[in-house]
C-alpha cells in the first residue's frame, strides 16, 4: 500500500519541532535573563507543537491499523471465495506480500472462467500458476507459460505445481532478463524464447519483473507479445498502486489501437486491459 500522505508532512514537521526545541534550549539562558516572557512563550509553543505532532502521529497509526484490519478481512473473504472456483487437491502456497493477493486471484479466476481463455502467459508465476491450471482443467484444457527469471523461485513454483498434479498444464520457463529495444529505447525484460511462436495468447498476467530493473519495468509485456495476442486478449496487471505501473498501462492504451482498461481497487491495485470483447460483459 502507498504510504499515507500525512507521513511526509509529519516528517517535515518533526524536523521543524527538533530545530525549534534546539533553538529554545540553546538560547534559554539568554532569553530567560533578558526576555523572560518571550522565553516562556517560545517554550509553550514548542510544547504545544510537539503535542500536536504526537496526536497526529497516533491518529495516523490508528487509521493505518484500521485499513490493515479491513484489508486483511477483505483478503480472507477473497481467499475463501476462490475455493469453490478451483476445489484444490492440496494446500495452496501463501499469498500476499511478494505473492499474488487473493483479491487479484479472484479477478484472474473470473476472467478465465467467463471468457474463451486457452493460452496464458504469466510474467512471474507462483500461486497464480496453480489457480490458473485448475481453472483451465475445469474448462477442458489449455496451457500456462510462466516466465520466471529467478531460478530458485522457478524450482519452487515447479514443485508446487507438481504437488497439485498440474505439471501437464503449466510450463515454468526459466527466462533470464535480457535487453530489448522498443521504439528506439532500451528495455530489460524476460527472455520470451520459451513461449511457442505458433500460439495465440488469450491472457497475460503481469506480476513481474521487479520494478528495480528500471522505470516502468512492466511496460515491455504488451509490445513484446503484441503479435501473438488473440483478438480478444486480456492483460491483468498487478501492483498498479505504483505510479509507474499505472503509467505503463496508460501508455499501452495510448499507443495501441483498440485497447481499453478498467481499474480495480485491490490489495496492490489492479488494472485489466483488453481489446475486442469486454471480459466482464
Amino acid at each position: 500500500m502507498q504510504p499515507h500522505p500525512f507521513k511526509k508532512n509529519l516528517m517535515l514537521a518533526s524536523v521543524g519541532a527538533v530545530l525549534l526545541f534546539s533553538l529554545v534550549f540553546m538560547t534559554e539562558t539568554f532569553l530567560l535573563n533578558r526576555f523572560p516572557l518571550i522565553s516562556v512563550l517560545l517554550g509553550f509553543i514548542c510544547i504545544v507543537f510537539i503535542q500536536f505532532l504526537v496526536f497526529h502521529y497516533l491518529d495516523l497509526r490508528s487509521r493505518e491499523l484500521y485499513e490493515e484490519i479491513n484489508n486483511g478481512a477483505a483478503q480472507s473473504i477473497a481467499a475463501q471465495s476462490l475455493i469453490p472456483y478451483i476445489n484444490p487437491d492440496f494446500p495452496l502456497p501463501k499469498m500476499r506480500n511478494w505473492a499474488s493477493s487473493p483479491d487479484l486471484m479472484t479477478i484472474y479466476a473470473q476472467i478465465i472462467k467467463n471468457n474463451a481463455i486457452k493460452n496464458i502467459v504469466e510474467c512471474g508465476g507462483g500461486v497464480s500458476s496453480i489457480i490458473g491450471a485448475y481453472l483451465l482443467e475445469k474448462k477442458g484444457g489449455g496451457h500456462i507459460y510462466s516466465l520466471e527469471h529467478d531460478a530458485p523461485f522457478a524450482d519452487e513454483s515447479e514443485a508446487n505445481v507438481a504437488a497439485h498434479g498440474k505439471s501437464h498444464l503449466v510450463d515454468i520457463l526459466r527466462a533470464p532478463i535480457k535487453n530489448y529495444t522498443i521504439k528506439g529505447k532500451s528495455w530489460k525484460w524476460y527472455d520470451i524464447a520459451g513461449i511457442p511462436k505458433d500460439i495465440k495468447i488469450d491472457l497475460i498476467l503481469v506480476d513481474g519483473p521487479p520494478s528495480i530493473l528500471q522505470k516502468n519495468a512492466r511496460y515491455p509485456a504488451v509490445p513484446l507479445l503484441l503479435d501473438q495476442l488473440s483478438e480478444n486478449a486480456v492483460v491483468l496487471v498487478d501492483d498498479c498502486i505504483r505510479d509507474e505501473d499505472k503509467a505503463s498501462v496508460e501508455q499501452w492504451v495510448k499507443e495501441l489501437d483498440g485497447f481499453q482498461s478498467k481499474w480495480f481497487y485491490t490489495d496492490k491495485g489492479t488494472y485489466v486491459v483488453w481489446r475486442g470483447k469486454n471480459p466482464f460483459a
